[in-house]
């Protein structure tokens, strides 16, 4: 691979912190896919053949089968149950935040301001929702499903346009990735995705998405095409920004021997893991801290105990994990097993509710792009706990369902005004007026320009886990470079 080409990968396959799951079959792995896929399932890696065949299309109710890669594993929309009279999503008005009409329930479910439902809007999700990638980012489109029922049910919608989210699994492989993109596009007319979960396979509809101008609204946070696209729309900070944010808040956090004595811990599997590995010197510096240990092992290992080791000599007192949630458990494991308990570090969305059960996870710190789930000071979030409770049957509460949420309200801030039926370019249009905008706290500042690529955006919010609960240091106080 040439040098140009080499950049161009790092660029579009930076970290997801904590997930670093990327397989980047686009530009190249150390791994064979199979062994990837192998580690993506939990088992111990080896030598294993890549995936070849078709898997199952699970249909929604009224569509056939197509025989495409992956599943399509739920689609939501028509929404039945209790509607709440004069209910909105808090959050002020722009610019700082763009809120959802109050509007009350009228007979027959429609709303004052929406006598009739409009042409139907039919939004997508194509990423991991099985296996280990699918732990720790699935809670995303799942929050977006509450909200899209939500917003049926007491809105009537986006404009008086009612909304249908669908829903695809591609199992981590980048080829059905793209299958299943065509295919919601093609098929199911989707105008929009919101929340793409796809840290693993998410290079392969890329291309797609840009050549048909498709608006890409919130991802996982792994991905650097959100600032590399007009059509991509970040919900909060991404990819190199992601990373830059993480050090940002884990410098914030930390004490000043601490910082003196920072470790890392990141995956082996993809080359966004050996990109972070490499930046991780220069950008701890930056911050004023001093990276004494630089490590890195496999995702389906058993055992992390010669690298607590080796960080223990180094003498590490803070030790960042760029690791999926199943792994962060078994390094604290490791790590107590040879009496080292340093100041353990990670990133938001591979944070799940079990580690409240972890005594090894005790006062771990947790650097967030969007707000905490716990600051229900904050309006924005005591909105989306009120929605998740109410329509979220399934749905954690953890930081991939609050990027799901934000994913969603973005989705809202550029669908104020639409004709009578909207087309993908007038969803690009609207997100285009978004200007300022933080969703009512749940983000940093959006800015979205027509023609222009995202700027980056590098805000981070703090969480910590104590004695079983978790909680924002700071009461959910966000912090921008």
């Amino acid at each position: 691979m040439d040098g140009v080409n080499s950049r161009r990968c790092r660029r579009v396959l930076p970290l997801l912190l904590g997930l670093v799951l990327v397989v980047g079959v686009a530009c190249g792995s150390r791994q064979p896919y199979g062994r990837l896929l192998a580690a993506q399932g939990g088992t111990p890696a080896s030598d294993v053949p890549a995936a070849t065949g078709t898997g199952d299309v699970a249909t929604t109710p009224g569509e056939a089968a197509t025989g495409q890669s992956g599943s399509i594993v739920s689609s939501s929309g028509s929404v039945t149950g209790p509607t709440t009279a004069g209910a909105s999503i808090p959050g002020g008005a722009s610019p700082s935040a763009v809120a959802a009409p109050s509007v009350g329930t009228g007979p027959g479910g429609s709303t004052p301001s929406c006598p009739k439902a409009l042409s139907t809007i039919n939004i997508g999700s194509v990423g991991e929702q099985s296996g280990v990638a699918g732990a720790a980012v699935a809670d995303g489109p799942r929050a977006v499903s509450a909200w899209v029922q939500f917003i049926n049910t007491t809105q009537g919608g986006v404009s008086c346009h009612p909304l249908k989210y669908t829903v695809a699994d591609d199992g981590g492989d980048p080829s059905r990735n793209q299958a299943l993109t065509a295919q919601l596009v093609e098929q199911n007319h989707v105008i929009a995705f919101v929340q793409n979960d796809a840290p693993l396979a998410a290079a392969g509809s890329q291309s797609y998405l840009v050549s048909h101008h498709i608006p890409v609204i919130g991802g996982d946070g792994s991905e650097q095409s959100y600032y590399q696209y007009p059509n991509f729309f970040p919900q909060a900070s991404s990819g190199d920004a992601l990373v830059l944010s993480t050090f940002a808040a884990d410098a914030a956090f930390l004490n000043a021997s601490q910082k003196a004595h920072l470790g890392l811990l990141s995956c082996i599997e993809a080359p966004g893991c050996s990109v972070f590995g490499k930046e991780a010197p220069k950008a701890a510096s930056q911050d004023g801290m001093t990276l004494v240990y630089n490590g890195s092992a496999s995702l389906a290992a058993p055992d992390f105990t010669s690298q607590c080791e080796s960080a223990k000599q180094a003498g590490v007192t803070a030790f960042l994990i760029v690791m999926d949630p199943n792994s962060i458990h078994r390094i604290a494991s490791s790590c107590a097993g040879v009496n080292f308990h340093p100041q353990i570090l990670t990133g938001g969305q591979v944070v799940l509710p079990d580690m409240t059960s972890d005594p090894n996870l005790n006062s771990m710190f947790i650097s967030l792009t969007a707000a905490p789930w716990t600051s229900t000071n904050i309006p924005a979030i005591a909105a989306f706990r009120k929605v998740i409770a109410q329509y979220g049957v399934g749905t954690g509460l953890d930081g991939s369902a609050v990027q799901g949420w934000t994913a969603g309200q973005l989705f809202l801030a550029g669908t104020m005004h639409l004709p009578a039926n909207p087309t993908g370019q007038d969803i690009l249009d609207g997100l285009d007026t978004v200007k300022g905008n933080d969703l009512g706290g749940l983000t940093g500042p959006l800015t979205f320009t027509k023609g222009q690529n995202a700027p980056e955006v590098v805000c981070w919010f703090q969480m910590q886990l104590r004695d079983g609960q978790f909680s924002s240091p700071n009461n959910g106080a966000r912090q921008c470079k």
